[in-house]
């Protein structure tokens, strides 16, 4: 049988997935990634820490 990952597991990776690849393309400028993702920069931000992306990633 294949197991089917919950919804909101799905949706969480998606989503922090988009931001890394957001803040990829703009070479670690959080107000770019922000504009590009369409969300607040205060929004942002707190996806930052929820996903505990604030200082570990290397552009």
């Amino acid at each position: 049988m294949t197991y089917v990952r919950p919804l909101d597991e799905i949706l969480r990776d998606t989503e922090k997935n988009a931001i890394v690849d957001a803040l990829k393309y703009t070479k670690g400028n959080k107000s770019e990634a922000a504009k590009l993702l369409k969300m607040s920069r205060s929004n942002f931000y707190e996806k930052l820490q929820k996903y505990n992306l604030n200082n570990d990633m290397n552009f």
